[in-house]
């Protein structure tokens, strides 16, 4: 009898980044299930792909008799945040206008911001490895 996997795969961690060679598309991959890298033209679509290559990866290894990989315990993906009226009402007003949720468009800002960090970061590192 197959199981439906849906709710394990959620349980996945999944790293979303930018594609550095395509500014117009984010990438999706999976630490403890090395084999899928996957995609998207945005965050949020690159997250469903990667949760639906999860799923149909567990559906083959119990197709196949293969043992079914557990996730390795995660953090939260909840936190609380106090964020200023002015700054929670700008959010909320982006949001509004994109036809997202809060938290999609906050999601979307902290991934950017960490991705632009990192790419700063390697640039630094890639200069001074010039000198």
């Amino acid at each position: 009898m197959k199981k439906n996997y849906r709710e394990l795969a959620k349980r996945f961690e999944i790293t979303i980044f930018a594609d550095p060679d395509d500014p117009n598309w984010f990438c999706a991959r999976v630490p403890d299930i090395p084999t899928i890298f996957t995609g998207g033209p945005n965050p949020t679509a690159a997250l469903q792909q990667a949760q639906e290559a999860i799923e149909g990866y567990l559906t083959i290894c119990e197709e196949d008799s293969l043992p079914i990989c557990k996730p390795k315990p995660a953090y939260t993906e909840e936190i609380t945040v106090r964020l200023p009226r002015d700054v929670h009402r700008h959010l909320l007003r982006r949001a509004e206008r994109q036809g997202r949720s809060i938290q999609e468009v906050i999601s979307e800002i902290l991934e950017q911001e960490l991705h632009n960090q990192h790419t700063s970061s390697r640039r630094r590192t890639v200069h001074s490895n010039r000198l």
